[in-house]
């Protein structure tokens, strides 16, 4: 009567993958109740294995047979040498468990274009002049100077079983519609998303990067120039405070001579992002 043997008590345990996601058992069948052509010898091993696939299947029911191997062996042919590999089945989106994040937050400074005071943020840096000949004063241009501000940044790593979430593509590109990680809304912009497996998309590694330019949102600004000169033409001081005043809006707001506008559609970090 054909008998199964594995090569140790239990093979499972003895190759499983440090996360369960593969296993291997080997082993052979003895007394194989056909001779002859090697095909024949095969069917019939084959026929055998089933039993202990569920048997397996019974006490790691995460894992999945995808491959057997079957070698006849023995002078008379009648035994069989067997490989049988087992798989994580594949898990569905968002079916590993939460994903729990570290964090690394930095803080430095960057060299921008600026032609406000950084005192008020209203105060523009005027540049006044007078002929010595001529004592009339001429309009007053605006100066562009180089200053470093603040950039902080958001990386969050974490770790998933099974597809990442897909809700992080809907908010790439935007900033926080609510406030988020103690800036208020509109200070806070996704800009990079990165998605990384090593055991042929079993798990994930999930980074997200995000900016803030932490003193200010990311509202965009633009002067009108003098069409001759090419030069900044002051603006109403009345009008910079009223316009600096908004909260951060996917929208454009205009006063006489400066514009403001948020490129950045909105998106619900905290929702989505779940820390």
């Amino acid at each position: 009567m054909p008998t199964v043997i594995f090569d140790l008590v239990d093979g499972a345990e003895a190759s499983r993958d440090k996360d369960g996601s593969r296993a291997v058992r080997t082993g052979y069948i003895k007394d194989l109740d056909v001779t002859g052509d090697p095909q024949d010898i095969l069917a019939r091993a084959v026929d055998l294995l089933p039993a202990e696939y569920s048997a397996f299947s019974a006490a790691y029911p995460t894992l999945q047979l995808v491959r057997h191997v079957v070698v006849p062996f023995g002078r008379a042919n009648n035994r069989a040498r067997f490989s049988l590999f087992y798989e994580a089945a594949p898990i569905a989106e968002g079916g590993g468990g939460p994903i729990i994040f570290s964090f690394e937050r930095k803080r430095q400074m960057v060299n921008v274009q600026t032609q406000l005071h950084p005192s008020n943020g209203e105060a523009t840096l005027n540049i006044d002049w007078r002929s010595p000949v001529d004592h009339r004063a001429e309009q007053p241009q605006v100066a562009s100077m180089s200053i470093m501000t603040p950039l902080a940044s958001i990386v969050a790593t974490g770790y998933v079983r099974g597809t990442p979430p897909t809700a992080y593509d809907a908010v790439f590109g935007r900033v926080n519609n609510q406030p988020w990680k103690g800036k208020p809304k509109g200070f806070w912009l996704f800009v990079g998303a990165e998605e990384t497996t090593r055991d042929f998309g079993r798990t994930y590694e999930i980074r997200l990067e995000f900016l803030s330019k932490w003193t200010e949102d990311w509202t965009s600004w633009a002067v009108y120039r003098h069409p001759a000169t090419g030069l900044f033409i002051p603006v109403k001081k009345s009008d910079r405070a009223e316009l600096k005043s908004l909260a951060y809006s996917y929208a454009i707001a205009k006063r006489n001579g400066i514009t403001r506008a948020g490129l950045y559609d909105l998106g619900d970090f905290n929702n989505t992002f779940g820390f």
